[in-house]
């Protein structure tokens, strides 16, 4: 195995030896790219550092074989132009910025609004690579913009905690604000000792706070969610926190719909240019969100309900116009810690009665206080396709989720035929 005798290779009888330790280097490269090494806490670093190995990789390519360099002078010229190009996110015009505010949702999940570069271009569902310097000047992970294009100010991105470095970069967020809070709660405290001697309440998620750390953006970087506005019928479905490319979607298309929209200067009456919301080729969204957590429900809440709104506005201008209301998008929201509305109970009330009266008084959701109802369970596939099939000549479906729920969705649309497209889950 390590025998110089023959003499082959560019320097003489290196050949063996440098391909053996070829192979070590590339079988450590395989073994710390594996899915199930990268994503364990604390491995990743492995997975970075392996991949430097590229560099002597490349050195003892040349030293094996006479005739490596002709082969590999395109590629690495191709490489070394990426690397040239990649230099932009470190300007500031493009892609060095900085965080306006971030949002702790919950337990588990955080938001930043990211203040937009100048020549920052992008279409919905597309994502970008972030790095915050100060927590690892070294590491650049994916998420998906969850804000419009047309929003010319910020950035949105939201990120759920998981064991690797968004644990590292929840934590440090959440180390912020708790020192904010604390120099809060102890102006306040000295107040209110002076009065009434009692300590401010705790505060429950969401905890807002204003922000200017450093941010490093690269991309943006496409997905199948931009076509979406070249079909004539559309299911987006995300679980969890896949929800976020179609919440880009959504608040483009809730622009568009105010674009079209002219107010009365003088009795404020809302009229909306019909002809050209009927002749887009988009007719009908079907929004259907999965949430194993209801907490999860008010990350985009305002968003929802400010478009539930604005179709309620569009429906009315229908009818006051003698026209058939058509509804231009549907939500169907699920709840899945549940199975059941007669599984559970709210004190000494079954839990489906207590639902019931609340929706009735309040004319909303218990669960996202919408007016739309939060189905508990999971999906039942086949009605809802067999609907859409009976509705629909053509119907597209996108999808960001685990690849478990992704294959059965998948052999609900190859039933029905049905487009289906799966997007990088982040």
């Amino acid at each position: 195995m390590f025998t110089t005798i023959r003499q082959q290779g560019w320097v003489n009888g290196s050949a063996a030896i440098t391909g053996n330790i070829l192979l070590v280097l590339f079988l450590l490269m395989i073994i710390f790219s594996l899915q199930c090494i990268r994503q364990r806490e604390g491995f990743y670093m492995f997975f970075y550092y392996s991949h430097l190995l590229f560099w002597p990789i490349f050195v003892l390519l040349v030293i094996h074989s006479r005739e490596f360099w002709k082969w590999t002078c395109g590629p690495m010229f191709l490489y070394m132009c990426e690397k040239i190009y990649l230099l932009k996110r470190y300007l500031p015009q493009n892609g060095r910025t900085h965080l306006k505010s971030f949002k702790i949702e919950d337990n588990s999940a955080i938001s930043f609004i990211i203040k937009r570069p100048v020549y920052f271009n992008f279409n919905i569902g597309d994502y970008v690579y972030i790095c915050f310097p100060r927590i690892a000047s070294h590491q650049w992970h994916p998420f998906t913009i969850s804000s419009c294009p047309e929003n010319k100010e910020i950035l949105r991105i939201h990120m759920m905690k998981k064991k690797n470095w968004t644990r590292k970069v929840y934590n440090h967020f959440y180390r912020e604000w708790e020192r904010q809070n604390v120099h809060d709660e102890n102006s306040t405290v000295q107040v209110a000792s002076v009065t009434t001697n009692t300590p401010t309440p705790q505060t429950n998620y969401p905890y807002l706070l204003n922000s200017t750390e450093s941010i490093w953006i690269e991309g943006p970087y496409s997905s199948s969610t931009s076509y979406m506005f070249n079909c004539e019928h559309v299911v987006l479905i995300g679980a969890g926190i896949g929800i976020t490319p179609y919440a880009s979607a959504l608040e483009s298309l809730m622009h568009y719909f105010r674009k079209q929209q002219t107010i009365c200067e003088h009795c404020r009456h809302v009229n909306y240019n019909h002809d050209a919301i009927q002749q887009r080729k988009l007719q009908k969204v079907d929004f259907i969100w999965v949430n194993r957590d209801v907490e999860n429900f008010s990350w985009f809440f305002q968003l929802l309900n400010d478009f539930e709104n604005e179709q309620l506005t569009y429906l009315e201008t229908l009818r006051a116009n003698n026209v058939t209301p058509k509804r231009y998008i549907d939500f169907h929201f699920y709840f899945t810690s549940l199975k059941s509305n007669n599984q559970r109970m709210i004190g000494c009330a079954p839990f489906d009665f207590a639902v019931k009266v609340y929706e009735h008084v309040s004319s909303c959701d218990v669960l996202t206080k919408m007016k739309t109802k939060t189905i508990l369970g999971r999906p039942q596939w086949s009605l809802l396709f067999a609907e859409f099939k009976a509705e629909h000549k053509k119907t597209s479906v996108f999808f960001t989720g685990k690849p478990v729920m992704g294959d059965e969705i998948k052999r609900w649309c190859d039933q029905y035929q049905f487009l289906y497209y799966h997007e990088p889950y982040f």
